[in-house]
């Protein structure tokens, strides 16, 4: 049997907000919640791309640790890009700046089902999508139309929990069979669509 990894690609803790102790409570979090690992995806425009280096914090042995960004783009809304070296600013279009301009793995989060029901409008330049997001306001009835669009056209799909409260880290997650051990290792299996999308409820 193939074991298959655990990670929450999408959290929000705000340390800027919450204050520098949040990264580590969202880690003990996601050990609890039995995760292999998760990803600070802050907004570009509030925290910027954080550098867990400035943090106090520690995880288990094999526990995976990275940061990204959630960036607003200006026609399909938010896109979570992981493996960018820089802050990336609001307002960008994923097709002519995000793409074009910023290197790393690109994924629609918690798409309107109107952004993603025509894929050829989208799919070259993301290389996944948020199936299942684990946010309170986006369960049940959004998640059931991604799940369905996700059988229909078999595109890459992830999940994450969305969380802006330790309480809702591992709420959604994503399933692949590589463990991570940098951010170059997601960003591979994201490109090459080695994830699944998971939730404890969808």
């Amino acid at each position: 049997m193939i074991k298959l990894y655990k990670y929450d690609l999408h959290v929000h803790a705000r340390p800027s907000r919450h204050g520098p102790g949040a990264i580590q409570n969202y880690i003990n979090a996601g050990v609890a919640a039995g995760l292999d690992g998760m990803v600070f995806t802050e907004h570009s425009h509030q925290e910027g791309l954080i550098d867990l280096a400035d943090f106090q914090w520690s995880a288990p042995d094999g526990f995976f640790v990275g940061a990204a960004q959630e960036v607003t783009t200006s026609d399909y809304g938010d896109v979570l890009v992981y493996g960018a070296t820089e802050a990336i600013p609001k307002g960008l279009t994923l097709a002519n700046d995000l793409a074009a301009g910023y290197a790393g793995a690109r994924v629609l989060a918690h798409p309107m089902w109107s952004l993603v029901k025509d894929k050829s409008r989208w799919h070259y330049f993301v290389d996944a999508v948020e199936i299942l997001n684990g946010h309170p306001r986006r369960r049940g009835k959004h998640c059931a139309e991604m799940l369905e669009y996700w059988h229909e056209t078999k595109c890459a799909g992830t999940g994450g929990g969305d969380a802006h409260h330790a309480r809702h880290v591992g709420s959604a997650y994503t399933l692949t069979p590589h463990r991570l051990t940098c951010m170059s290792d997601l960003v591979s299996v994201l490109m090459e669509g080695q994830v699944l999308p998971c939730a404890l409820e969808a």
